[in-house]
């Protein structure tokens, strides 16, 4: 994902400041480097190191709640699971159950109550074929994450 990516690039950007300093440090032992400029470039990098475990630090605290792939997949699997349902041999029925469905009970070998877990509910609340401001309305103002 881009967020593991940025943050990936960070990480590496971070480690690549250790040779840096190595380098420098290797420079000014070998008297090929004023102190003067050695002091500043060692200053330098000690700026960029701090801003960079903040960015680091931020992008953590900001991770996205879900990707667009997870609610895609959501999506998909949530508009085809009664088709598939259909389908599919008994132990996969079981396992489409336990995933999509909590407190489920049976009767007579027929789903007398469930209910969907919290991610598919709002596909089952939503009407088919709802065009974008019916879709909007459907969101409540205290977003939550996907479980």
């Amino acid at each position: 994902s881009f967020a593991a990516h940025a943050h990936q690039t960070l990480e590496n950007e971070l480690g690549e400041l250790v040779e840096k300093e190595s380098l420098l440090t290797d420079a000014y032992s070998g008297k090929t480097l004023r102190k003067e400029l050695y002091e500043v470039k060692m200053f330098e990098i000690a700026n960029r190191r701090v801003e960079l475990q903040m960015q680091i630090e931020a992008s953590d605290a900001v991770r996205p709640i879900a990707t667009f792939e997870q609610i895609k997949e959501v999506f998909l699997e949530g508009n085809t699971a009664s088709k598939r349902y259909l389908d599919v041999d008994p132990i996969e029925k079981r396992y489409m159950l336990e995933k999509l469905l909590s407190n489920a009970s049976v009767q007579n070998k027929n789903i007398a109550q469930f209910r969907f877990k919290r991610v598919y509910q709002p596909l089952a609340l939503t009407p088919k074929n709802a065009d974008i401001r019916v879709l909007c309305t459907q969101l409540d103002s205290n977003q939550r994450p996907f479980a």
